[in-house]
């Protein structure tokens, strides 16, 4: 944090970004950078004393926690997958109404009788049981997984946890072959 500066960082591309841009464009802030919409850093043209830092979403919420960036706009998602320690230094102010994310829970083809969470249930306590192993979950998001399993009853030792580093872009989970969705009944996509 540089003195008397007030950095802020805003995400270098995607969705989340244009919806931020439409956040400065609605207040009637300018944005205004040397080399256009390319560039890394810019500013506020009616605030002198501001640093727009265009960075990665997740490098936001780091950047947070380590104090170099005064105000930051992120992923809710990304904020609870990151350290506890860093978590516990930043101070949400606003959640807007966009850029949310779905949770999906596939299964294996072959295992007909499951068609909801509290079906999985039965099957990692059988897992558990007759094959003295614990379900596997992948996961991308670990912390918002665990969370989700555990509302729902489903956390314990029947479960271990190994991480999915694929973004999907579907509802889906149709490119797995092999795979389907269960449903997920009283998930709200507020994470």
């Amino acid at each position: 944090m540089t003195k008397n500066i007030l950095n802020i960082g805003i995400p270098s591309k995607g969705r989340l970004r244009k919806d931020v841009l439409n956040i400065f464009k609605k207040n009637k802030l300018n944005l205004i950078s040397e080399r256009g919409e390319r560039d890394l850093l810019g500013s506020i043209k009616q605030f002198k004393n501001t640093k727009i830092l265009y960075l990665h979403a997740r490098e936001i919420i780091e950047r947070l926690g380590d104090g170099s960036l005064d105000i930051g706009f992120s992923g809710f998602d990304l904020l609870k997958e990151s350290e506890i320690n860093t978590q516990k230094k930043i101070n949400v102010l606003k959640r807007y109404n966009f850029g949310k994310a779905t949770l999906v829970v596939a299964i294996p083809d072959p295992w007909i009788d499951v068609q909801t969470v509290a079906d999985l249930e039965e099957i990692a306590f059988e897992f558990k049981d007759k094959k003295k192993k614990r379900l596997r979950v992948a996961t991308k998001y670990p912390n918002l997984t665990r969370e989700f399993l555990f509302s729902k009853g489903l956390i314990g030792n029947n479960y271990r946890y190994h991480f999915y580093r694929r973004n999907v872009k579907s509802k889906q989970s149709t490119y797995f072959k092999g795979w389907r969705n269960i449903k997920i009944r009283g998930l709200h996509d507020d994470f």
